[in-house]
């Protein structure tokens, strides 16, 4: 299940986890009908790309206000792959799990891409 990061852990929870492997946000809100939509997707991604390889969580931009100014977030829901506290992907609005699948397979590397880096 999806971690929903509680008030005031968004550093530890997100940015710090990044530096250990990549972590996809889900920004929504609890009055956006698409942010809805994208629930069981985000626990399929997590379930079908593997924990060991991405950590996933949804960010309430309601308790998180911040995090509209600090990524600009213009409409919900909002996707970003963050990596060494760095957002180096995002994509705004509800999409098909295939998308969504792509959007992660695009901008996360395969365990043994990293292990090729490693060596």
């Amino acid at each position: 299940m999806v971690l929903e990061v509680p008030e005031g852990k968004y550093q530890e929870e997100v940015i710090a986890a990044s530096f250990q492997k990549p972590v996809l946000v889900d920004l929504w809100a609890k009055w956006c009908g698409p942010c809805r939509l994208m629930v069981p997707l985000m626990d399929r991604i997590e379930t079908e790309i593997g924990a060991e390889n991405l950590k996933v969580v949804k960010v309430n931009t309601e308790v998180h206000t911040f995090t509209v100014a600090d990524y600009k977030v213009e409409g919900l829901p909002r996707m970003l792959i963050i990596k060494d506290g760095t957002p180096i992907a995002s994509f705004e609005g509800a999409m098909p799990y295939p998308q969504l699948l792509s959007f992660v397979q695009d901008n996360v590397p395969k365990p043994e891409e990293v292990v090729k880096v490693q060596n």
